[in-house]
């Protein structure tokens, strides 16, 4: 959905973001079931009705990439957070959807507070484990500039223009 969206094939990107969220109501039902939980499945009825709310899936004309994010984030919640962590730095965390000019990720902001060596970035990346990469790999860390204080909040690759 996000693909298609952004190559500007928003009837495609509907199907594949209603399909996405129809799906992920399925997922959550089955693994409900497992172990016998004693869990409310969601409802045929209740699917319908979230499925026709044109706040959750709007027309192809109407479908937003804050759309299509949220619900992402909602269904790859406990899951897939490295998937999450990678999307919000894809969109700089506060970044806006350029054709709607809204928030991607809504109501997210950065903490107020931030670790002194962030300089006031906020982080982007994991730094590298000690034993194997500061003890045993240190010039090859010092040449990607992996022993400043801030290499964390150095941006990646997948978020440059």
């Amino acid at each position: 959905a996000e693909a298609a969206l952004k190559s500007g094939n928003a009837a495609v990107a509907l199907a594949a973001y209603t399909n996405g969220v129809s799906s992920h109501i399925d997922f959550v039902n089955a693994r409900n079931l497992d172990d016998a939980q004693a869990v409310t499945p969601i409802t045929a009825a209740e699917k319908s009705a979230f499925l026709a709310n044109p706040s959750i899936i709007p027309s192809a004309s109407n479908l937003r990439m804050w759309h299509i994010m949220s619900q992402k984030y909602i269904a790859q919640w406990a899951w897939a957070h490295v998937e999450t962590w990678t999307d919000m730095r894809r969109y700089n965390y506060t970044g806006l959807d350029p054709v709607a000019g809204t928030q991607v990720f809504p109501g997210f902001s950065t903490p107020a507070v931030l670790y002194p060596d962030n300089n006031g970035k906020i982080a982007q990346r994991i730094r590298a484990r000690y034993n194997s990469e500061y003890v045993w790999n240190r010039p090859s860390l010092d040449a990607i500039g992996g022993l400043a204080l801030d290499f964390h909040t150095k941006p990646l690759w997948i978020t440059q223009p």
